[in-house]
């Protein structure tokens, strides 16, 4: 995926404003490990298995720290999604798979993340989602938070079939050699609901978001062939 350090006010998908990464974890970067309270484990598991902010950004991911350790990793599908966590000065943006570091890799995140885990409404509210649209206006004017994400189902569980990029690689070629056209791109945006009213999320993009989705063709599938 990337590596962002932790409370870095950088924001994956380019959000203006009060914004604090936490979770973007890579092989490549020590992070902090430790256990932690099992009341910030089992919000953390609800929250990610709730509707979500989601995007279909920069291709499927594979977790790089399961590849390090030669195990299967999550399901691809699901790392196309985002966890907000709304506190009272920001809101702090994880990849979806925040919940497989902590569960599965002994990922500690920050005292601070944790707290907000554990004191931010309840996910799927009307209070968690005003608390968001507080330093994010801009998210009211977007279908975001309605649309249950399918990637949400995905997140916990290990995939021999999707969860390692050899198993992909080989789905890739199977799909070369059967020669199947890919989706033209009306076709692609007719399956996502069509273009909405709402603008595309990405920053200063004026574009139209899809219906399913806050952004819009161009930011969902960069560079698509079809």
């Amino acid at each position: 995926m990337t590596h962002i350090p932790d409370l870095a006010p950088d924001s994956y998908l380019g959000l203006k404003g009060p914004i604090r990464a936490v979770g973007w974890l890579e092989s490549s970067h020590s992070f902090s490990r430790g256990s932690v309270d099992p009341e910030f484990s089992r919000r953390l598991v609800a929250m990610v298995q709730r509707p979500l902010f989601g995007t279909m950004l920069l291709g499927m991911h594979y977790c790089s720290l399961c590849a390090a350790e030669d195990r299967i990793g999550p399901d691809c599908r699901s790392s196309q999604s985002e966890l907000l966590v709304p506190a009272v000065d920001c809101v702090y943006e994880a990849p979806i798979w925040i919940g497989h570091y902590v569960l599965a890799h002994c990922y500690q995140p920050p005292e601070e993340f944790i707290r907000a885990v554990i004191t931010c409404p309840e996910p799927g509210s009307n209070e968690y989602r005003t608390a968001i649209q507080a330093h994010f206006p801009f998210l009211a004017e977007l279908d975001w938070f309605s649309v249950a994400r399918l990637g949400s189902r995905w997140t916990l569980k290990r995939s021999p079939k999707h969860g390692n990029k050899a198993a992909h690689d080989a789905r890739i070629e199977k799909l070369k050699r059967e020669s199947k056209p890919l989706p033209t791109r009306e076709q692609l945006i007719e399956k996502h609901g069509g273009n909405s009213n709402a603008k595309c999320a990405w920053a200063n993009c004026n574009n139209r978001a899809l219906a399913e989705m806050v952004v819009c063709f161009e930011h969902a599938y960069p560079k698509y062939p079809g």
